[in-house]
């Protein structure tokens, strides 16, 4: 009886480090993610036109192109985010079951 006892502490110890482990890993690449958003936020707030510039026609569409790029980069960390916070929240709750 003891040795199931001493078996099941030790398997219990192996799956919640385990989850932290995993934890620790989505909240390294939530912050990634965070970095890679404020770059893309940057780089999309410095490819804007000065107001009153002369441009060309094919500067404002490869310029419009160029946005809308890094705006559905910036969408898809957004959205990638909230996966992992989900996913971390997730294992939050199977750390405490254990």
């Amino acid at each position: 009886m003891k040795k199931r006892y001493k078996l099941l502490t030790i398997l219990k110890k192996i799956k919640k480090n385990s989850l932290f482990n995993s934890l620790g890993t989505l909240n390294n690449e939530k912050n990634k993610l965070e970095n890679i958003n404020l770059e893309l936020q940057q780089l999309l707030d410095k490819s804007s036109f000065k107001q009153g510039a002369i441009i060309s026609s094919s500067q404002l569409k490869n310029n419009s192109y160029f946005r809308e790029n890094i705006n559905e980069k910036i969408e898809i960390s957004r959205n990638r985010k909230l996966h992992i916070e989900k996913e971390i929240s997730g294992y939050v709750g199977q750390i405490s079951k254990v």
